[in-house]
């Protein structure tokens, strides 16, 4: 600011510093008394700001940054910046990776309802992947969404590569083999009664316009083990697999009878919500993940626009999908999940995770760029603040934070700030 005629300075930057530590510096009540001082000096004035701005400074220290409206500025509007009133919005690669946590009740669906908005009226596509149908009533307020029950609605073949190929029909083969195996907990005997099964599936299937599915898979299995002796090491391992096989089938048989693939081409632009059954964790992952992983590698053939973002799935209750026994769970290569959330971004997809903790695989939380907290319950408070690198008096303001006021901390600006969320 330009030294008003008759300014003292010394005091004016004094008045200041205490504006700054009390929470107040840039509120317009505030900075005309400031002025008004350093002008006039006058001292009644002066004795009176002073004492007002140490009290406040003293009880109830403001332990966030009060950002300039450049710095957190962006055409994904969301909230005003706590302490200021500024306007916070996100740019596009912002999104890439996002977590938003903190207990229930406190603001997180009602945040992503915002973002899901914004995010479309910016022409970039958004997916959600909904397990307590929180989002279904976006429907009757956005007419550019739409909702599909995945175990009623979409015929999945997992089988099915989602580019035709013989170079990736092999490769999808094997992430089949592996995805199974590690999501239902098959074993090196039953795995490899899995991994032979399937390879002489496709191998039937190599001359012939369509592919095998689950259900081919649990008829394939049935009859080898009717030629195997009972209770034999290999009748039991296929009896491990058809078990599996059987539940998933009890649960989303009929999603997953068509031999056609998933027709991503045709939903690509979509903006779509995903709810799903009283599906089992494991049956649920195992849907998800599939659908994920396809989505994932048909862009990785047809993505120019490097590291430009024009698509975010939002994936609420994340902990049933990147869940942080992944990392040691795994026996081979690494989790699906990991592969995911760590390059994804350069295909222009973004993922954003919803829990009410940090509670998360590692592969989805070392690529997170942008955390934002409401307030945590007590038991993870400590977990949020080291996720978001906060110090002590930080954590402690979290579980001060009201309905629908967050901390933010973004990748392009690393400061954390507070944020009062838009109602949606």
């Amino acid at each position: 600011m330009a030294p008003e005629p008759g300014m003292d300075m010394e005091l004016y930057e004094k008045l200041e510093d205490l504006a700054e530590k009390s929470g107040v510096q840039g509120l317009e009540e505030y900075e005309e008394a400031i002025r008004a001082a350093a002008v006039t000096g006058d001292e009644k004035l002066i004795d009176r700001l002073q004492g007002e701005l140490t009290d406040l400074a003293i009880e109830d220290p403001y332990p966030f940054v009060q950002p300039a409206a450049e710095k957190i500025k962006g055409p994904i509007e969301y909230g005003d910046e706590l302490q200021r009133g500024v306007r916070a919005g996100f740019q596009p690669n912002d999104f890439g990776q996002m977590a938003i946590t903190g207990r229930n009740q406190m603001g997180k669906t009602n945040l992503a309802k915002v973002l899901l908005k914004e995010l479309i009226q910016q022409g970039i596509t958004v997916h959600v992947f909904d397990p307590k149908e929180s989002f279904r009533g976006l429907i009757n307020q956005l007419p550019d969404i739409h909702v599909l029950n995945l175990t009623e609605d979409v015929l999945w073949n997992p089988f099915a590569p989602p580019v035709e190929n013989e170079r990736l029909r092999k490769f999808w083969r094997s992430k089949v083999i592996e995805l199974i195996n590690e999501l239902f907990d098959l074993l090196s005997g039953s795995g490899s009664f899995s991994q032979n099964a399937i390879y002489q599936l496709y191998k039937k299937a190599r001359d012939q316009d369509v592919y095998p599915t689950i259900h081919d898979l649990k008829d394939y299995v049935e009859a080898r083990m009717e030629k195997l002796r009972a209770r034999s090491i290999r009748y039991n391992y296929a009896e491990r697999l058809l078990t599996r096989l059987e539940a998933i089938i009890s649960v989303i048989g009929d999603t997953l009878k068509p031999q056609v693939g998933f027709p991503l081409q045709d939903l690509a632009g979509e903006n779509l919500v995903f709810e799903w059954g009283n599906a089992s964790t494991r049956i649920e992952r195992f849907l998800i993940l599939s659908i994920f992983l396809s989505q994932y590698y048909w862009r990785k053939t047809r993505y120019r626009k490097r590291g430009t973002i024009d698509q975010v799935i939002i994936v609420d209750e994340a902990e049933a999908l990147f869940d942080p026994r992944d990392d040691k769970s795994f026996k081979k290569g690494v989790p699906f999940t990991k592969i995911l959330a760590s390059r994804s971004k350069e295909l222009g997809l973004a993922i954003v995770v919803i829990n009410q903790n940090p509670s998360l695989s590692e592969g989805i939380k070392d690529n997170v760029e942008t955390w934002i907290s409401f307030a945590p319950s007590e038991e993870h408070t400590h977990s949020v603040g080291k996720e978001m690198g906060l110090d002590e008096e930080q954590e402690a303001k979290l579980t001060e934070l009201q309905t629908g006021e967050c901390i933010v901390k973004m990748g392009r600006y690393p400061e954390p700030f507070g944020v009062k969320a838009d109602l949606f």
